[in-house]
């Protein structure tokens, strides 16, 4: 299977990528930079595919899944970080919600059907207690409401 990871290069993103490897399948590791672990990963001879581009673009996505045809996507992109979320929250949204719908487009665009998009306990706001499925998430952070956007 290839699959078609974005945010890749960033500490979730390589510790999946090296799964994924170790069970035989091809990987695409779409960026918006590639990190020495990165490229380390794919100068090892590993079924990796480093490519540079940005979620927030679509023809960007869409120039990488033509190129790769991917049958999966794992979306991990995302602005995160308590500085540069609480600064620049419209950035936070662009990112998070825009590129997934980006993603989702390309998806479309392109006949994809399976997709893993990981969020963040950050959805539930504060917690004081063990959170159930009927709780309601309440964020109160811009990486938190775009995550449950």
């Amino acid at each position: 299977m290839k699959v078609f990871v974005t945010g890749a290069g960033g500490f979730t993103g390589m510790a999946l990528l090296k799964r994924l490897v170790a069970r035989g399948d091809g990987v695409v590791a779409f960026d918006i930079a590639i990190s020495e672990p990165l490229r380390a990963l794919t100068d090892g001879g590993a079924d990796v595919t480093a490519v540079v581009g940005d979620a927030t673009s679509l023809p960007h996505l869409a120039q990488a899944f033509r190129a790769h045809r991917p049958d999966a996507v794992v979306h991990l992109a995302a602005a995160v970080g308590a500085g540069p979320t609480m600064g620049n929250p419209w950035r936070v949204m662009e990112v998070n919600v825009g590129g997934s719908l980006n993603v989702m487009e390309a998806m479309r665009l392109f006949d994809v059907k399976r997709m893993i998009f990981l969020s963040t306990e950050e959805t539930w706001g504060e917690m004081n207690e063990i959170n159930t499925e009927t709780d309601y998430q309440v964020p109160f952070l811009p990486y938190g409401i775009s995550k449950l956007a």
